[in-house]
């Protein structure tokens, strides 16, 4: 949304002061240290200020603006991320600049979020509603058919259509290019598109009158699904956390985490939880790995951290199979240091969606204790 409203102001204002040029490239800078996608449109953001000023004398300011905002901002936020994760890059740079020990990993993991959808329905229509299993209950995360609007324009008026036009066509070719194919990553281009049409003529308004309103509908759907849950668990909750238990992924699950271990240990996990008040190694990571070095680290950071509990789910730890990126299966070295089995619990799946749709789902895990002095090899 940060992105939105300053394209659109740069969109309709001829001119910028030196103020406004800080806030515009503050406010780019600071959507890029989140996700690929915002960085690629931020990327083409600053590209459409540059054309629509033309103004070559604030081209010093700019660049003594971005050179303030890197030293201060910027290069922290890249020290962090080389320290903690090998590299101050995305994961998708490190496939062309050759940078970090891990730089496989990294590989394995873009093209993983790459490739991840969870729609039947193919690109680009999938965009646009969401079937998965047999179900359309994750309509919500689609665009609506709001997109229907355009076949009513009569005529376009805008002055700033070029402009709108190579924003679309250069962040729908690079979206396509570096991320998934799912609706929120194209949630930008398609507002963006949306200005096309309120400055155009628009024929048998009556009836996109109607498409609007069925749009609506679905947003107030996205609604009932999102708002009732956030304001449950957040205002409306009780000493026993009944909504969060209800609502939130694994939050039942994890509480009980907590009183088996307690805090501030380091805990096998297959997938990390906010909630959680340990240290969670995740198991979702080898699938990641494709190459010995790799596991050989992955083993490494176990030992080093005397890693104390295994949390299974939904089956014994000898009955996990481990498959990394290239499809190989390697032994399963959990089992031999996990052999003090001590208890098991379950819980039903906490979803959102149980505000509007019939969803039973449990959960069970496999508790297990490390043998002392046990090491990974």
């Amino acid at each position: 949304m940060i992105q939105f409203l300053t394209f659109i102001y740069i969109l309709y204002n001829e001119s910028f002061s030196k103020k406004e040029y800080s806030i515009i490239i503050t406010a780019l800078v600071f959507t890029i240290t989140f996700k690929l996608n915002f960085i690629l449109s931020a990327i083409l953001i600053f590209i459409t200020l540059l054309y629509k000023n033309k103004n070559f004398k604030h081209l010093i300011f700019i660049f003594k603006i971005c050179l303030i905002i890197f030293l201060f901002f910027l290069l922290p936020h890249f020290v962090f991320k080389t320290f903690y994760f090998d590299s101050p890059f995305p994961p998708f740079l490190n496939q062309f600049l050759d940078f970090g020990t891990s730089e496989n990993l990294y590989h394995s993991f873009s093209n993983e979020l790459k490739d991840w959808k969870k729609n039947s329905i193919p690109f680009p229509l999938g965009l646009f509603i969401n079937y998965f299993n047999g179900s359309f209950s994750s309509v919500h995360n689609s665009l609506g058919i709001g997109i229907l609007s355009f076949i009513f324009i009569k005529k376009i008026n805008t002055n700033n259509f070029k402009i709108i036009v190579f924003f679309l066509i250069g962040i729908i070719s690079l979206n396509f290019l570096f991320v998934q194919q799912t609706p929120r990553f194209y949630f930008l281009p398609y507002l963006i598109s949306l200005l096309i049409i309120f400055e155009a003529k628009i024929k048998n308004q009556s009836f996109l009158k109607k498409i609007i309103f069925i749009q609506y509908i679905f947003t107030l759907l996205s609604m009932l699904i999102l708002a009732p849950v956030s304001i449950s668990t957040s205002f409306l909750d009780n000493k026993m956390n009944n909504y969060k238990k209800e609502f939130i992924f694994r939050y039942e699950a994890f509480q009980k985490i907590n009183e088996i271990v307690g805090e501030d240990q380091f805990i096998i996990v297959d997938v990390p939880n906010y909630y959680s008040k340990n240290f969670e190694i995740s198991t979702m990571i080898l699938e990641y790995i494709s190459n010995e070095q790799e596991l050989k680290n992955y083993k490494n950071y176990l030992n080093q951290n005397d890693v104390s509990y295994f949390f299974s789910v939904n089956n014994p730890i000898e009955k996990n199979i481990y498959i990394n990126r290239n499809g190989i299966k390697f032994d399963n070295f959990f089992s031999k240091c996990f052999e003090e089995f001590i208890e098991k619990f379950s819980f039903e799946a906490a979803n959102r969606k149980k505000i509007l749709f019939n969803f039973n789902k449990k959960i069970t895990y496999y508790v297990y204790k490390k043998t002392k002095g046990c090491k990974f090899d």
